[in-house]
């Protein structure tokens, strides 16, 4: 829909390094680390958004999150940090199913723990 995976892909090795940085700052952080860490990894995903999309692209995903999250007589959802979050959960399912299995023990375990903190975001969402 947003058409971002061919830019996704060709750019993964940088953009899962600025979310193990996240990860490395969320972790060092004086407050919740879960919150901290989707604080700093979500305007890095809406940058993504922004450079890899298309504004054709972008506006239908827009008007397809508003019309699945849009309640009657409330304001529409921030279709744009919706869609960063639902981004944010495909970018870092793909790096856990990358490194799950890696031998670097110490890089497994970060995306373990990023994983962990993503899919909270995606409790209770369709496939």
């Amino acid at each position: 829909m947003l058409d971002v995976r061919p830019f996704i892909k060709d750019h993964i090795d940088p953009i899962y390094s600025k979310l193990e940085e996240c990860e490395e700052d969320a972790k060092r952080a004086p407050v919740n680390s879960d919150m901290m860490f989707l604080a700093l990894a979500l305007p890095v995903i809406n940058g993504v958004i922004h450079i890899a999309s298309n504004p054709t692209a972008l506006r239908d995903a827009m008007d397809w999150v508003t019309s699945k999250w849009a309640e009657p007589k409330r304001e529409p959802p921030d279709a744009v940090s919706i869609l960063s979050a639902l981004t944010l959960i495909y970018i870092v399912y793909t790096g856990y199913m990358r490194y799950k299995q890696d031998e670097d023990h110490e890089k497994k375990e970060k995306w373990l723990s990023i994983w962990t903190r993503a899919k909270k975001l995606a409790e209770g969402l369709e496939e």
